[in-house]
């Protein structure tokens, strides 16, 4: 069986374990499609991209390190009598 070129956008999702709405909300705006008709297909290829792109910037955004919150020092701070 050969290897498939294009996947449609349920079959994208599936390939990446999220559901279609999610596919389309979070990961399709940022790839690119090749389109048939009406239909949208996608390269494997630019799945794996998009997930490794995530992954880096995921690595990077958890490098960085924020001070945790200060507690507020007055009691019942924000509750209104």
């Amino acid at each position: 069986m050969a290897t498939r070129v294009l996947l449609t956008r349920k079959e994208a999702a599936e390939a990446l374990g999220m559901s279609l709405s999610h596919f389309q909300r979070h990961v399709q705006p940022f790839i690119p499609c090749v389109y048939s008709g009406q239909l949208r297909l996608y390269r494997p290829t630019d799945l794996e991209k998009w997930a490794e792109e995530k992954a880096l910037s995921s690595r990077k955004d958890s490098r960085n390190t924020r001070e945790p919150r200060r507690k507020s020092t007055k009691p019942y701070a924000g509750i209104r009598s």
